[in-house]
């Protein structure tokens, strides 16, 4: 347990912003870590250690369980406030290439804004029930006398928001599950075409704004597909157990003696 007095390892930005309230109320030490080399680490516990941690997702199937493997290199996409993506080709040899700043924090942003609720699993909730075909354009919307390769594809979400109008009062779970899918598909965008840029086809997205949660997974892979359709080029996109407390695992590992604060 912590005691007065004792070290605590922490990472992320949590780490700096609550450093103060969290001495105050524990009296220890906060050893701050640097928050990509704790993800790296987080990661690679969970696959050499827990079972079955990596899946895919499908809405028919639900989590399909994978055998746990180092595949190397693969991109991490990690989705907290803003994003973060990290090319691996070890464990120990990373880097960030790459990141965007809308993520979960300008998700739950926006849906304050349009429909006063801040709390994000009733967020998520909301997004579960909602059909965001009210609020926004799909190609069958827009698609005459375009020649793209996802012309048949008619629900895809071509415009997000696209038919809302002044004065108009949608249902607050579509416009959630609107705005999940703005955010969600421009993720998806970024980290493929950083895949492809990079050559690689494994994409790991992980992070607090996924959460396990099936509405935000199914919102990322739908993109995903789409976009290796669209472009020919596959990219296999999986998911993690713990998926948002990797950093916190990473951190208890240094706690543990398992590896050392820089």
């Amino acid at each position: 347990g912590i005691t007065p007095g004792s070290k605590l390892h922490m990472t992320g930005g949590g780490a700096h912003k609550f450093e103060a309230e969290i001495i105050k109320a524990l009296d220890v030490e906060v050893i701050k870590l640097e928050e990509m080399r704790s993800l790296a680490k987080g990661i690679e516990f969970l696959v050499r250690r827990v079972e079955e941690c990596l899946f895919h997702y499908s809405p028919q199937a639900g989590r399909i369980y994978l055998k746990n493997k180092d595949d190397f290199p693969f991109l991490l996409v990690n989705i907290g406030s803003g994003v973060s993506i990290l090319r691996f080709t070890a464990y120990d040899e990373h880097q960030r290439v790459t990141g965007t700043a809308l993520g979960g924090a300008t998700f739950m942003g926006l849906c304050n804004l349009a429909i006063g609720e801040s709390d994000f699993e009733a967020l998520l909730a909301d997004a579960e029930k909602g059909d965001n075909t009210t609020v926004d354009l799909t190609m069958s919307d827009i698609s005459k006398g375009i020649d793209s390769p996802l012309r048949a594809e008619r629900d895809i979400l071509a415009v997000s928001l696209g038919r809302f109008r002044t004065g108009e009062t949608p249902r607050r779970e579509d416009v959630a599950k609107s705005l999940l899918n703005m955010i969600a598909y421009n993720i998806a965008q970024v980290a493929f075409l950083t895949a492809k840029l990079h050559g690689l086809h494994n994409v790991l997205f992980a992070g607090n704004f996924i959460r396990n949660h099936d509405v935000t997974m199914h919102s990322i892979v739908h993109a995903v597909e789409l976009f290796s359709t669209a472009m020919d080029y596959k990219v296999d996109a999986k998911f993690l157990k713990h998926d948002g407390f990797i950093g916190a695992l990473g951190a208890i590992r240094v706690q543990m003696g398992v590896m050392t604060p820089e």
